[in-house]
């Protein structure tokens, strides 16, 4: 028997920890994975997935990786339901202590508070029920969101838990 009532998802994934999880795994076979499916296929009988929220930079060199990354945004664009928000690339010249060999170190920046933002934006204006949140990334374990379903007319529709000190101070207050 079907609930009365769908609980209403939005999946928010980390991109780039996603893609860099498939790859440290061995699972290159699952980098062009349609993760609006995958998320769908996480949700319980109950539940409906409303909205997909990726979430990445672009990748700048070598030109072939960033043609490839650019592909496979273009073919998630193509899916119904579905947004990209964007951090920053960034390429950082690294010289090693040692032995004095200089490097280029890549990194993300953004994109887990372009999470944190896009979450708690939904949670206020009361887009889901449920938030499913697709990262390995150990920053984003303390926020949590509460089922609507439970909220009195009074109560903030978001909650931090965890020890304050593992949140930035903006970040706490702007959720009271």
């Amino acid at each position: 028997m079907q609930p009365a009532h769908f609980q209403r998802v939005i999946a928010y994934i980390d991109g780039f920890n996603l893609h860099f999880g498939l790859k440290s795994s061995g699972w290159d076979r699952y980098l062009w994975l349609n993760v609006r499916a995958l998320s769908q296929n996480l949700l319980k009988p109950h539940q409906v997935l409303v909205h997909t929220k990726y979430f990445t930079s672009r990748v700048k060199t070598p030109q072939p990786k960033a043609q490839r990354q650019s592909d496979y945004l273009d073919a998630l664009q193509t899916l119904t339901d579905f947004s990209i928000f964007f951090g920053k690339y960034q390429v950082i010249r690294q010289t090693c202590r040692n032995c004095g060999f200089s490097y280029d170190a890549s990194s993300e920046k953004m994109t887990d508070v372009n999470i944190a933002v896009e979450l708690l934006q939904d949670a206020f204006q009361d887009n889901f029920d449920t938030a499913l949140l697709i990262s390995a990334d150990s920053d984003l374990v303390g926020p949590q969101c509460e089922d609507s379903s439970r909220r009195s007319a009074s109560s903030s529709p978001a909650r931090l838990s965890g020890s304050r000190s593992t949140f930035a101070p903006k970040l706490i207050r702007t959720s009271r």
